[in-house]
């Protein structure tokens, strides 16, 4: 039988024992509750007798920016789940998010000598960005004569922001893109085919200007082609002739408003607006008007147009060679000045954005040009 004695010495200890490991809990929810961005910085290790407890450390950073924190010795043995965008050097754990996979958050173990380091990382993106951006663009285009027009969307933010985006313009070329549209989608209901003729019509051709318009009279030619002179070449005698297969205009005019489901995007009076036809580029980018392989077409004849409209919202994008660009470009010259264009698909970087600027009245056609590129400019680095 045990002794009275025996039994408060059993207490005791077990009271000890409970005491002691409440006494840890109590410093590591000490630790956790003071933890706040770089606090745990000035500190050391924790020591519970011979016991090193986890050093946490909770980091808010955000897109496009730097965070470096100091760490003597990481055990490159001991690192765990570390993400992409975490690297090491000279004692310093890097943390540079780039990509839009990166926001959320992020937990990784580090050891330096026996302490168990754990990142704890929330990555956000730059949540001011629209405004901000919104602010550089009315600056940037708040000099110029004449009227600007502009709607840029991410594609992967799924936000947009525009300057007079509502605002009716003079679209000019850019309505050749409902065109194609409405061509395809013939083409992917086996109405049409690409390798389906069509001959030249005199009454047909537009202006000598145009690439088409000295093609022989009665020749035939494929769909394909008069498509491809049509968004690479902006050739209106390849428009003419686009129209009339489709049924003439008012049945164009009536297609574009039932199945690409905007309100103002004509040729006949050249009207629209910038939102609209962002809406169209949003769903060429979707794949929502065309099969996939269809839409895969017309995005790579919009990529690969005449080198003499690379100077708007390519001229932008000079000089990064894994950026993509599909895009159509308008010009129309009135009484009142120069209607300079461009409206287009960016893949960008980090992110892909649609894009659509549109002038009117202007006094030549270099200023605005240089103005579309210097927007898109700002625009790519603002969100990439």
């Amino acid at each position: 039988m045990v002794s009275a004695k025996k039994i408060a010495v059993y207490i005791s200890a077990a009271l000890l024992v409970i005491i002691v490991a409440s006494f840890g809990w109590y410093l590591i929810l000490l630790q956790k509750k003071d933890v706040k961005g770089f606090t745990l910085s000035d500190q050391d290790q924790i020591l519970l007798g011979q016991l090193r407890l986890n050093k946490i450390i909770d980091l808010n950073t955000k897109l496009k920016s730097e965070t470096r924190y100091e760490i003597s010795n990481p055990n490159s043995d001991s690192i765990r789940n570390i993400p992409e965008f975490v690297s090491f050097s000279d004692d310093q754990a890097i943390i540079k998010p780039s990509k839009l996979s990166h926001i959320g958050n992020h937990e990784f173990l580090i050891q330096t000598n026996q302490i168990n380091h754990i990142f704890r990382i929330n990555v956000s993106d730059k949540t001011e960005i629209f405004e901000n951006l919104e602010s550089i663009l009315k600056e940037k285009t708040s000099p110029y004569e004449g009227r600007i027009s502009l709607y840029v969307y991410d594609l992967q933010r799924k936000k947009g922001v525009g300057i007079n985006e509502n605002e009716v313009f003079i679209p000019a070329s850019l309505t050749k893109l409902s065109y194609a549209l409405l061509a395809l989608r013939d083409v992917d209901q086996g109405k049409l085919s690409l390798d389906q003729l069509i001959p030249i019509r005199f009454s047909l051709k537009a202006y000598p200007s145009d690439s088409m318009y000295y093609f022989s009279n009665f020749r035939s030619y494929p769909l394909r082609l008069y498509l491809e002179m049509l968004i690479q070449e902006s050739d209106n005698t390849a428009m003419n002739h686009l129209e009339n297969l489709l049924g003439g205009y008012d049945v164009v005019k009536a297609r574009i408003q039932n199945e690409l489901g905007v309100s103002d995007f004509y040729r006949s009076p050249s009207v629209g607006r910038a939102v609209d036809i962002n809406f169209v580029l949003k769903n060429i980018y979707s794949q929502s008007y065309l099969q996939p392989n269809t839409n895969e077409y017309l995005l790579a004849i919009m990529t690969n147009t005449n080198s003499k409209f690379h100077d708007r919202i390519k001229a932008g994008i000079n000089g990064l060679e894994n950026v993509r660009v599909a895009h159509k470009i308008g010009n129309l010259k009135s009484d009142n000045g120069l209607a300079i264009n461009d409206a287009g698909i960016v893949y960008g970087e980090m992110t892909d954005f649609s894009l659509v600027i549109m002038t009117k009245d202007m006094p030549n056609s270099i200023l605005p040009a240089q103005l579309i590129a210097d927007l898109t400019t700002t625009i790519y680095n603002e969100l990439n």
